[in-house]
């Protein structure tokens, strides 16, 4: 019950402060496209728009619309911001050389938010995410041997404070850790 008027209060400020941004309406998205540049046109666009648009906004994702993105979207200073999620943001792996992670890198989180306070993400419906995990996993073992411990956050938090995540479906999530840095004020 606390989160749900946690949920009320954050979207009424924000609506009333600012204004929903409908993410296959407002801005040139391609909608249902698993091919690769589909992905990057898309991971382009919402990188941008969380950077430059969702402070004081609601983004909404629509239901019974699916997103295809690569991981690797970092948005900074998302103050104030819904991401309504009724339709499925999914994640499709990037390919890297197989020895990327030689050097002690990891593939990125699929999304990050960093710097940033007061964000809530959401859903009305049955919102989904999903990291498409089984694409780290390869065959058996030898996939495993060739990742490593080296497979994508579905997120991942730095210096976020007042974060919110509720009513949404986490799925194939591609790396059981922790999905936080330093964080005060969450609830999931």
């Amino acid at each position: 019950m606390a989160s749900k008027l946690f949920l009320y209060h954050a979207i009424l400020f924000v609506l009333v402060q600012g204004r929903v941004l409908d993410f296959s309406k407002d801005f040139d998205t391609i909608v249902g496209d698993e091919s690769s540049e589909a992905c990057r046109h898309n991971s382009e666009i919402l990188t941008q728009v969380l950077n430059q648009h969702a402070s004081g906004h609601v983004l909404h994702f629509p239901v019974n619309q699916t997103f295809n993105f690569h991981h690797g979207i970092i948005a900074e200073r998302m103050d104030d911001s819904v991401l309504l999620i009724d339709g499925t943001l999914r994640f499709q792996k990037v390919d890297l050389p197989i020895d990327h992670h030689l050097n002690g890198t990891t593939y990125p989180a699929c999304l990050t938010i960093r710097n940033s306070r007061n964000v809530t993400v959401t859903s009305q419906y049955r919102g989904l995410i999903d990291g498409r995990g089984s694409q780290y996993w390869g065959i058996p073992l030898i996939g495993y041997v060739q990742i490593e411990e080296h497979r994508p956050r579905l997120f991942r938090f730095d210096l976020t404070d007042d974060l919110l995540l509720e009513n949404i479906i986490l799925q194939g999530t591609t790396d059981k850790s922790g999905p936080v840095a330093p964080l005060s004020s969450w609830i999931v």
